[in-house]
């Protein structure tokens, strides 16, 4: 009788963010016997950088570091079972925190219908349109 490979990951999702990394975490696989890690794989869109990391099937997030500020990644999780079978990925993207927009907007304290105040604000503002 042929095994069948292990189950995808659920609620791959991340817990928090900063800057520079992003911590991921996911349920695990409804308590596949087989299962012996989780692939983490991550990819910088701009760039198309691919990075990797192996966890222990008892881990079930990853903190992701090393990031480029205000970027778009995908992150992905893939269960490895003890026969060397995979289950599939499971994929989201996310952005990183650090983009110099929000940074300032959030600040100044603006709101979409805030009046600009000064000069100085006008011109900041006009180097991110």
């Amino acid at each position: 009788m042929k095994r069948k490979g292990p189950r995808e990951v659920t609620y791959l999702t991340v817990e928090s963010k900063t800057d520079t990394s992003l911590n991921i975490a996911w349920n695990n696989t409804y308590n596949n016997k087989c299962t012996t890690n989780y692939n983490v794989t991550w990819i910088n869109l701009e760039t198309s950088q691919v990075k990797y990391s192996i966890n222990s099937a008892n881990k079930l997030y990853h903190n992701i570091t090393g990031l480029k500020a205000c970027t778009l990644y995908q992150y992905d999780v893939d269960t490895l079972a003890d026969l060397g079978q995979h289950s599939g990925q499971t994929g989201r993207i996310s952005k990183t925190d650090g983009c110099p927009f929000t940074q300032y907007i959030a600040r100044k304290n603006f709101s979409p219908a805030a009046e600009i105040e000064s000069e100085e604000d006008e011109a900041q503002l006009k180097t991110f349109i």
